[in-house]
């Protein structure tokens, strides 16, 4: 798993955590979450960018301020101090004096490619008519809704999606370009006339499912941009493999150590590549090559999700069925989840899905229990991290560590500090009566 530090971004003071597959950050609000939920979804992107293309070179910091500063709105959070690195299996990036430097990590050559997501607490907008005619500048909502418009073709009438939690269904029309709801009764009304909860569900549920079923069934549409990407990394891969170089050395050479007469050597023989494999040229082993990594580079074999308060304008309990529904679809051996939250209720649903995950009676459906087994979850996989001040704080106060005890699970004394307050005052007026 990898490893992320933090200094002076935004509200973020200091943090340095180990990342788990599933991590859930708690705070108050403007106390960092997306700060770093940001931060670890552009690592993630970075990573599977480069591994895709096979090279470093494009990396400095100009590729930072347009993909994590301009992208994700963040130009007030970074000042001369901000620092930030990030350990992963592919590649080690670190961020300091406003430079930033990017090295292969050992598992750099064997690294699987990854299907990464943010899902941003925003996601309701794509139920606002005509949301899609409207122009946008270039930044994450932009991205989200684009992302949106093509996902949604997928979940036609004869592919409607099942909201479990929420008893309906949902299928694109395409005939008038309309989001369907399918309520129980078999009524059917558009998603921008429903309520506010199934508006911002409708979209979480729909990429979800994009995300860790449909992508593993089906081959993904790719943009010219994204094809080229993935010729050019299969290029290098290919000509590396044949002329026995490492990575680091082909990356000198592209930078122009050996000569500027070797680089071009190298660029012109990796753009011929390209170009036949645009073609579809396979008629020398050199090219079945180049096709073989770029069938392997262009199919994910794990996403990377990273979910902005999956609670948003959702009653409580329906707070708990989504957690349930989300742990079922969330593939615990394959996928990496980020979930930011408010809601304590999102936490008291995934403490009942690790707990059950230690209980034989549970297992054995013995009990009775609001969710399946497919939402048991391994506590050794979840890392539950509070927010206070700046800070990742457990309820002793000790820094950089999770809210949850030796099992894993989050005890009574992390929940009775968030409602010490609240219950204090009613013991108190009760008793003034």
């Amino acid at each position: 798993m990898a490893r992320l530090s933090i200094h002076d971004i935004g509200p973020i003071r200091d943090l340095d955590i180990n990342l788990n597959r599933i991590n859930v950050i708690i705070g108050p609000q403007s106390s960092g979450k997306s700060t770093v939920a940001k931060i670890i979804s552009f690592c993630q992107w970075l990573e599977k960018d480069l591994v895709v293309r096979q090279g470093l070179e494009h990396v400095d910091e100009r590729l930072l301020v347009q993909v994590l500063i301009r992208y994700h709105n963040m130009g007030d959070y970074f000042s001369d101090s901000s620092a930030f690195t990030y350990r992963g299996d592919a590649i080690s990036l670190e961020y300091a004096d406003r430079k930033v430097s990017v090295s292969r990590a050992d598992g750099f050559d064997r690294a699987p490619v990854s299907k990464n997501a943010y899902i941003p607490a925003e996601r309701n907008l794509v139920a606002l008519p005509g949301i899609a005619s409207l122009e946008w500048p270039q930044f994450y909502l932009r991205n989200f809704l684009f992302d949106w418009l093509s996902i949604r073709d997928r979940f036609g009438r004869d592919h409607a999606l099942a909201l479990n939690n929420l008893g309906v269904k949902y299928y694109y029309r395409a005939s008038d370009r309309e989001n369907i709801l399918v309520l129980p009764s078999g009524e059917e009304i558009h998603l921008d006339q429903a309520s506010s909860g199934l508006q911002a569900a409708t979209p979480l549920y729909v990429f979800l499912d994009y995300l860790t079923r449909w992508i593993y069934r089906n081959d993904a549409d790719r943009s010219y941009d994204k094809q080229r990407a993935l010729d050019m990394g299969s290029a290098r891969r290919a000509l590396m493999e044949q002329a026995g170089l490492d990575a680091g050395r082909l990356d000198s050479i592209l930078a122009g150590d050996a000569g500027s007469d070797v680089r071009e050597a190298f660029e012109k023989m990796i753009s011929t590549l390209v170009e036949a494999a645009e073609k579809g040229d396979t008629d020398n082993p050199l090219m079945q090559r180049v096709r073989n990594l770029r069938d392997k580079a262009g199919r994910p074999s794990f996403s990377n999700i990273v979910i902005e308060e999956p609670e948003q304008n959702l009653f409580p309990a329906t707070q708990a069925g989504l957690i349930y529904d989300i742990l079922a679809m969330v593939d615990h051996n394959r996928d990496n989840l980020v979930i930011t939250t408010h809601s304590p209720f999102i936490l008291y649903a995934l403490n009942n899905c690790m707990l059950a995950h230690g209980t034989p009676a549970a297992a054995t459906g013995e009990l009775d229990l609001d969710f399946g087994t497919q939402s048991f979850v391994d506590p050794r996989i979840v890392s539950v991290w509070e927010l206070r001040d700046g800070y990742i704080e457990n309820y002793d106060g000790r820094r950089n560590a999770t809210i949850q005890d030796t099992d894993g699970l989050i005890r009574s004394n992390y929940f009775d500090r968030v409602m010490s307050n609240i219950m204090a005052d009613f013991t108190n007026l009760l008793s003034s009566r």
